[in-house]
């Protein structure tokens, strides 16, 4: 019985391969290299290079290219293979922020080698830097490079378009540990008056992703408001992003420690609990039977 081939294992002859990159380079054509870079196989990436059939290095329609696929898989190999020995420029790249995304320090490092500066880039589809993206995605790793090693700011006054901060953007994710950090270690906010350009607070977007243990942490811990006199710039409370997104567990968390979902309870549109979970059978009986408070 034959042994399955193994990713990126280069145990074909160069004559199978040139056979089977001439084959998928009818079929793809000039995108043969980015195709390469997204299903990490180094030793096609190589032969659509040398054969000329990696013209095309950049996806529009998706904001992608060879580099960027690369880093979204963290091969380093093959970015070290694209800019070494073939010349392509990283200088003004975006795709730095998927290296970020995806816990690869190694990368980052590579390009701190480099002499690239890349704190300040934003991703092309969340427009978040780095840090940012390392605190949405959860990865702790790249946040204690960035922040211990490289002095990158993760302060409340650091914000993405939407005037989240690191910190809102770790609650959004659901990371605790990350939170934790930001919080009793780098010294970030978590209060009421930390808020987005909509108006949320941290407690109101752990509520809404139904990210319980956050929440608790945030309220428990930190003190952190989630009481119905707490509103965003719509009139929605904790309860009714809670209800709004459907987590039962958080709206029996949020009331059984004072807030309220009754029908007095509304955003600036009249929209009450009840109606926002009215195609959730549990949560909708569970805020019917407290909708007198």
């Amino acid at each position: 019985m034959s042994t399955p081939a193994k990713k990126n294992n280069h145990i074909y002859s160069s004559a199978v391969w040139n056979g089977l990159g001439d084959r998928l380079g009818e079929y793809l054509g000039t995108h043969l290299a980015l195709v390469a870079a997204e299903i990490d196989c180094m030793v096609l990436m190589k032969y659509a290079l040398s054969s000329n059939r990696g013209s095309i290095m950049t996806d529009s329609v998706h904001q992608k290219t060879c580099i960027s696929n690369a880093a979204f898989n963290g091969n380093l190999a093959m970015i070290r293979y694209l800019v070494e020995e073939n010349r392509f420029s990283f200088h003004e790249e975006t795709w730095v922020t998927y290296a970020a995304q995806k816990g690869r320090v190694g990368i980052l490092k590579y390009l701190d080698e480099k002499g690239v500066s890349y704190v300040d880039i934003k991703c092309p589809m969340t427009g978040r830097t780095c840090i940012m993206e390392a605190a949405h995605y959860g990865q702790l790793g790249v946040l204690k490079y960035l922040v211990e090693e490289k002095g990158v700011r993760c302060s409340d006054e650091i914000r993405n378009g939407k005037g989240e901060t690191c910190t809102m953007l770790a609650v959004v994710g659901g990371h605790l540990g990350i939170v934790e950090y930001f919080v009793e270690q780098q010294g970030t906010r978590c209060g009421d008056t930390i808020r987005d350009k909509e108006g949320m607070t941290c407690t109101m977007k752990a509520s809404e992703r139904g990210h319980i243990g956050v929440l608790k942490y945030l309220v428990e811990n930190q003190g952190a408001g989630y009481g119905d006199t707490i509103r965003d710039r719509y009139g929605m409370t904790c309860t009714l992003h809670c209800a709004k997104s459907g987590n039962l567990g958080v709206m029996k968390y949020l009331v059984e420690n004072g807030a309220g979902c009754s029908i007095g309870i509304a955003n600036i549109y009249g929209v009450t609990c009840s109606k926002f979970a009215r195609w959730n059978e549990g949560l909708a009986t569970y805020i019917q039977s407290h909708r007198w408070g």
